[in-house]
């Protein structure tokens, strides 16, 4: 057997593989220089309004001479809008002179006490009327009252959109009248059936300035005299 000399043992176990270098395509320089580049835009290409967001701001928020110029016109008003000749205006019930309004207030006051003053006043001749009618039936005696309550209830389902269409004045003339013509119809019933009829409708039309007083209030006094001057 041939013996391996010294030195071709030593360059055989100090032969190591070479590491490979990773290969670089020609091209791969140039890609990377580009890519950090900033990008240039030309000026007669569209302009993306994603890729450019301040650009695209500024072009939502240019508008053209002619849109500007109608929107400096005033735009017409409604020939059904009704309001004041400014703030100002003697027709206004805020400017009233206060002996008027406070004359109002007055009257709407008392109305408004007279009316719930109807409903309870009765209460103590309940027993003097069932005998008169000769009926001793205790839920007529307890109806008989408290059928005017019950106008209450459904009295502003007509009066407020009454005046609404109509006006708050000719409301009140209306309703108030109607409210001593039913109170004068309890007084000369001939029988329970028609005490109890008109004294419900004595309180639909009374429930008027219950519904509406608070309306009429809030047009003549402004809001921060409201209270107290």
């Amino acid at each position: 057997m041939a013996e391996e000399s010294p030195d071709t043992h030593l360059s055989v176990n100090s032969h190591t593989p070479a590491q490979k270098e990773p290969f670089h395509h020609p091209s791969h320089a140039y890609h990377t220089q580009a890519s950090l580049q900033p990008a240039t835009h030309h000026p007669d290409s569209p302009i993306d309004p994603a890729a450019d967001p301040e650009k695209g701001r500024e072009e939502d928020g240019a508008q053209s001479p002619a849109s500007t110029i109608e929107g400096s016109e005033e735009a017409p008003q409604d020939p059904l809008l009704i309001d004041w000749d400014g703030p100002d205006d003697p027709g206004k019930p805020t400017n009233w002179p206060n002996s008027r309004k406070y004359t109002i207030i007055a009257i709407i006051s008392t109305v408004t006490f007279l009316t719930p003053l109807a409903s309870s006043m009765f209460a103590p001749g309940v027993p003097q009327v069932m005998t008169d009618f000769g009926s001793d039936n205790l839920e007529l005696a307890s109806f008989v009252v408290s059928v005017f309550i019950l106008g209450y209830a459904f009295g502003p389902m007509f009066i407020a959109p009454a005046s609404e269409l109509y006006g708050r004045l000719a409301t009140y003339h209306v309703c108030n009248t109607l409210f001593v013509v039913f109170t004068i119809a309890c007084a000369v019933s001939s029988n329970l059936n028609m005490l109890i009829a008109f004294r419900f409708f004595a309180g639909l039309f009374g429930s008027c300035p219950l519904t509406i007083g608070g309306g009429t209030i809030a047009d003549v006094i402004v809001q921060e005299k409201r209270g107290g001057e």
